[in-house]
């Protein structure tokens, strides 16, 4: 069992939408565990062990408990039947406190699948009478972190602020994929600092994610919103 189940498409998702908060959470005691739809291949520079020794090192880096990379073939997986089950099998066995993943539009068409995919293994997982392992569960909660390839302007529903070492620990992590990035690690580095440093500003903090929510959330500690 883990308190947060983070799914991405391929392996560095997760660190670009919410690496930081990925650390955050595991230095306060809130346990994570990282999906990856794909493994990611073909890419022009990698290999399916370069990719999955790259995230595991990233794994490491960010502290998270697990990483569960599935077979959904990168480029050609869409939302169906058999991989919700795959997600859903995931959520039932692990029956995390909350699902963080992809936003539901992009201009990536796996990144849209994925929402899709697991938007709907989050209410497949409480299925009974079903052939799918372990016992039925609905997730309370879901999030999506924000879309890589678009850049509209979005309100987030909240920001996750975050100190040096988490955000430290967000680029270390991204480091790991240097099959992936090259010479354009620095450039994207540029990109994300910037918009990590520009959501922290606003609230004071050296750093910021923002998240999105299709449903109201709840403030329980009243103290939370002073």
């Amino acid at each position: 069992m883990v308190d947060v189940l983070a799914v991405g498409c391929h392996p560095d998702d997760v660190e670009i939408g919410m690496g930081g908060a990925i650390a955050k959470m595991v230095r306060t005691g809130i346990s994570v565990g990282i999906v990856d739809l794909s493994d990611g291949e073909p890419t022009p520079r990698g290999t399916p062990e370069i990719r999955a020794e790259e995230a595991e090192n990233a794994r490491e880096v960010l502290g998270a408990e697990f990483r569960t990379i599935l077979n959904m073939p990168n480029r050609y997986f869409f939302d169906s039947v058999e991989n919700r089950k795959k997600v859903a099998a995931l959520i039932r066995e692990h029956r995390p406190k909350a699902i963080f993943t992809h936003y539901w539009d992009d201009y990536h068409p796996d990144h849209i699948q994925g929402f899709h995919i697991v938007n709907a293994a989050r209410f497949y997982g409480k299925f009974t009478k079903t052939d799918m392992p372990h016992e039925p569960y609905y997730v309370p909660k879901i999030y999506f972190f924000p879309p890589v390839h678009m850049h509209p302007t979005l309100i987030p529903s909240f920001v996750i602020s975050l100190n040096e070492e988490d955000i430290t620990k967000k680029f270390k992590a991204l480091e790991c994929y240097k099959s992936q990035y090259g010479g354009k690690l620095r450039q994207l580095h540029d990109y994300l600092s910037s918009s990590v440093r520009q959501y922290g500003k606003k609230f004071g903090n050296p750093g910021g994610e923002p998240f999105f929510s299709k449903e109201d959330i709840a403030i329980d500690d009243i103290r939370s919103v002073l």
